[in-house]
């Protein structure tokens, strides 16, 4: 019976919206009482039509000039427009004769919100409450909500979904908005567990299962991300999105038969993403498919020519294949295309170091340290480079420089220690011997080498005794 109810009233309001359009095609001029014009326009803020809402606030004026309910809709109208000066305007007036009307209060919240003061939204929000019908604050509580993880108060939504829950236990749109903040604010087992109570409601929410699924793919749990994706799937065969990060989802189990299936099934419904076709790319060659690769490369740059990953890619073919020159090119038509990227400066400084060519290694290594300084791999792989080119005091002076940035890197204390032994053992050696094994004792295997004709030396021995 309640359905049918529901059913019954909204074609009512359909009969309105078609009779109010009626009346524009025919340029005449029909009545409508205030309540049929404040559903006729929560029609269109509902369906995103905000300019024929705010026409049909111009006609409801004209019939209705001194309607409260009119003007607040006029009110949230300018709000969806961002017009925030003229909708304060609007509820200033009616606070002055109607103060505790509920709609104007949270409509003064939002505006703060929008403006970026959450906590005078708030303090609206709550002096609302105070006035809102029992049988209505679930309602209320959960457009608060909404309003906050509209502007990305993920946190603050959240209590405000948690209030409305108090209320309507059984709204499952509740589940599903408290799910995502736990996602969006990093809490993602509170996430999974709330994305599982709507699916035990909602089973065909194919929504709901991609979310889920998403939430397993953060939390490197890619076999139960597969399954939720392959549920999404199942319930909408033309979810695109499912069937893509089904395929990153088996790239990074290393299932790349299994990816390339999926960016496939993703491409028959988006057949010129260029991402999709650079990702089959790369599973082709991690396949060691190389010409397969180069193929979808090359049509990733058909496609954005801006690309600058995919000519990444043909570079490091290229450079597999023994033809530097080519290689080389390539990589820098990506930093033509991305100059600041220091992976891409990065990559050219190591194919110029395997060719011998050490001045352009050099300038390509300074580039990438000045477009990422914090990136700790890039000084340890600079000060190698600058030891194996014999420039032993360079070295040593990144890896101080490195030092002063990044207090806890055991990489950079093992090579300081061990550049500086190549000169004497002395208090200094040891002394960053020390802090390297403290830091992660582990890795000495990894540097041990260069400390080999120091085997007997009994200072050394001691340190890797106390810490080994």
């Amino acid at each position: 019976m309640e359905f049918d109810e529901t059913n019954n009233e909204n074609e009512e309001i359909l009969d309105k919206v078609f009779r109010f359009e009626e009346m524009l095609v025919k340029k005449q001029s029909y009545f409508f009482d205030v309540d049929d014009f404040v559903n006729i326009v929560d029609f269109y803020i509902d369906n995103d039509e905000i300019a024929k809402a705010a026409e049909v606030i111009h006609y409801a004026l004209r019939q209705h000039p001194s309607s409260v309910d009119i003007k607040i809709k006029k009110a949230q109208v300018l709000i969806n427009q961002k017009k925030l000066k003229e909708a304060f305007s609007i509820i200033q007036e009616i606070e002055q004769y109607d103060a505790e009307n509920y709609e104007i209060v949270v409509l003064k919240g939002s505006i703060y919100n929008l403006e970026g003061d959450s906590a005078k939204a708030e303090k609206e929000f709550t002096k609302a409450m105070k006035y809102v019908p029992e049988d209505e604050k679930d309602i209320v509580f959960y457009n608060i909500a909404m309003a906050f993880l509209n502007s990305f108060e993920f946190k603050i939504a959240l209590k405000y979904l948690f209030k409305a829950q108090e209320f309507k236990s059984d709204n499952q749109n509740i589940l599903f908005d408290i799910a995502y903040c736990y996602e969006k604010i990093g809490e993602l087992n509170n996430s999974v567990k709330y994305y599982e109570q709507f699916i035990d409601e909602n089973p065909f929410s194919a929504n709901a299962w991609y979310n889920l699924g998403t939430v397993y793919s953060i939390l490197n749990e890619f076999e139960k991300a597969i399954d939720a994706y392959e549920y999404a799937v199942a319930i909408n065969v033309d979810y695109s999105s499912a069937y893509f990060n089904m395929g990153n989802a088996y790239a990074s189990m290393e299932q790349y038969h299994k990816a390339i299936e999926s960016y496939n099934e993703y491409l028959k419904l988006n057949e010129n993403d260029p991402l999709a076709l650079y990702y089959l790319g790369e599973a082709y060659e991690y396949l060691k498919e190389t010409d397969k690769a180069m193929e979808y490369y090359h049509k990733v740059i058909e496609i954005d020519e801006f690309f600058a990953d995919a000519y990444v890619g043909i570079g490091e073919i290229l450079f597999q294949d023994g033809d530097n020159e080519k290689a080389i090119e390539n990589i820098k038509i990506a930093i033509d295309t991305d100059e600041l990227n220091s992976e891409y400066w990065f990559l050219l400084a190591r194919m110029y170091e395997k060719i011998g060519q050490n001045e352009d290694a050099h300038k390509a290594y300074e580039k990438a340290i000045k477009n990422d300084e914090f990136d700790e791999d890039l000084w340890v792989n600079y000060a190698e480079f600058l030891h194996d080119v014999n420039e032993n005091t360079k070295a040593i002076k990144i890896l101080k420089r490195a030092h002063e940035k990044f207090n806890e890197n055991a990489d950079v204390f093992y090579l300081l220690a061990a550049f500086l032994s190549e000169t004497t053992i002395d208090k200094t050696v040891l002394k960053y011997l020390e802090k390297a094994l403290k830091l992660d004792a582990k890795k000495y295997t990894e540097y041990s080498f260069y400390f080999e004709e120091y085997s007997e030396n009994a200072e050394i021995n001691e340190l890797l005794k106390k810490y080994r």
